[in-house]
């Protein structure tokens, strides 16, 4: 190896670490979504790479609102350009958007703090299973079917199925089948809670009920429609 080559890679790195630092400058709020993401190590068999439209479909969930309504709220709304097939990762202001989307809508960044610091690896199925469903997925499903709709309902309806608790076409509208199919497990398990009529299955039911450990053996990928 050349005696020079480690002198390159110590050039490289102090070129590259400002970058990094005026970047976490310039999109604060994003770059901890990141960093947490990154230091959560979700890791093998996790193939999700969370990009900036997995970012937004994790804040979506974990605020329990649509996109299009949290968007609204930086009074710039991305409905349209998603609808059309288009990436907010690809697209020139997409960091710049996405660091509004998340500051704007502080409360889904405290809750998945909280969701980190209390459930740590244990969250990463939760957090494939809505990035790989899809911003565009989310979307036009809020849009066009109901505006609702959330990814861990979805996972909800297959974990139950799993279960032989029959709740029926795993679609994340949790229609009364699926909830008759929750309370009815919640009525014979200690560790899962009943759902009110106008509640849904969050993360925090799906890890309190412990059907997502590795050691399940189950093979959780999103439905595509």
């Amino acid at each position: 190896m050349s005696k020079f080559f480690p002198l390159f890679v110590l050039a490289l790195a102090v070129s590259v670490l400002p970058g990094l630092h005026a970047r976490a400058q310039q999109h604060p709020v994003l770059s901890d979504w990141q960093s947490r993401l990154a230091n959560l190590s979700c890791g093998a068999p996790s193939q999700t790479q969370f990009d900036l439209d997995a970012l937004i479909a994790i804040s979506a969930a974990f605020a329990r609102r649509d996109v299009s309504t949290m968007s609204d709220a930086t009074n710039f709304s991305p409905t349209e350009f998603i609808l059309n097939g288009n990436r907010i990762a690809d697209a020139e202001q997409g960091r710049a958007f996405t660091e509004r989307f998340l500051a704007t809508n502080a409360d889904s960044g405290e809750a998945f703090r909280n969701a980190i610091d209390t459930h740590q690896q244990a969250l990463c199925p939760v957090l494939d299973y809505i990035a790989g469903k899809g911003l565009y997925q989310i979307v036009e499903t809020q849009v066009n079917v109901r505006t609702y709709y959330q990814p861990q309902s979805e996972l909800a309806q297959f974990l139950l199925n799993a279960h032989g608790c029959e709740a029926g076409k795993v679609d994340g509208l949790f229609g009364p089948g699926s909830r008759r199919a929750w309370n009815s497990a919640a009525a014979n398990s200690s560790q899962v809670r009943s759902l009110a009529t106008e509640n849904f299955p969050d993360h925090r039911m799906l890890l309190r009920w412990h059907l997502l450990s590795p050691t399940r053996g189950y093979a959780i990928h999103p439905q595509k429609t």
